[in-house]
This record gives C-alpha cells, sequence and structure tokens, in this order.
C-alpha cells in the first residue's frame, strides 16, 4: 500500500489578477484544502516560457484521502 500521494496542480493567472488570486489562494484555497485533509508542500512559479503560471503541490496521507476530498462540494467550489 502506498503511504502518502501527491497532487499536482497547475493555475494561470490572468493578467492584472495577480493579487487576486494571490488572495485566494492564502485566504481560502490552502485553509480549505487542508482542512479537507490536502496539506501544500511547494509551489513553483514559472517565469518565463508558455507554461502554467503557478504549480502547487500538496500531499495526502493516501489515496483515499485524497479521492475523498477531491469529491467533496467545497473542493469542486474551489476549482470553479
Amino acid at each position: 500500500m502506498i503511504d502518502q500521494v501527491k497532487l499536482l496542480l497547475s493555475f494561470d493567472i490572468r493578467g492584472g489578477r495577480e493579487n487576486a488570486y494571490r488572495r485566494f489562494i492564502l485566504e481560502e484555497f490552502l485553509p480549505k484544502a487542508q482542512e479537507l485533509g490536502l496539506m501544500p508542500t511547494d509551489a513553483w512559479h514559472t517565469a518565463y516560457g508558455k507554461y502554467p503560471t503557478r504549480l502547487i503541490g500538496f500531499v495526502a496521507d493516501d489515496l483515499p484521502t485524497a479521492r475523498v476530498a477531491m469529491a467533496q462540494d467545497e473542493w469542486k467550489a474551489l476549482m470553479q
């Protein structure tokens, strides 16, 4: 059995919306993800090239925890 699983999310931030994105991530997204059992581990910013602007990594204790978290209405609302 696998002990932990890693979840990677990529985001493209709309021009002019960087501050709103930052507030959303820090005040809503990360706290809710943690409540759902997903712990943030890493974040990367793409400075050059046509790639997603941000990549955020999370770990969950196991695959069932990650699947349950992503099936929650709260998670789906965050992804909107």
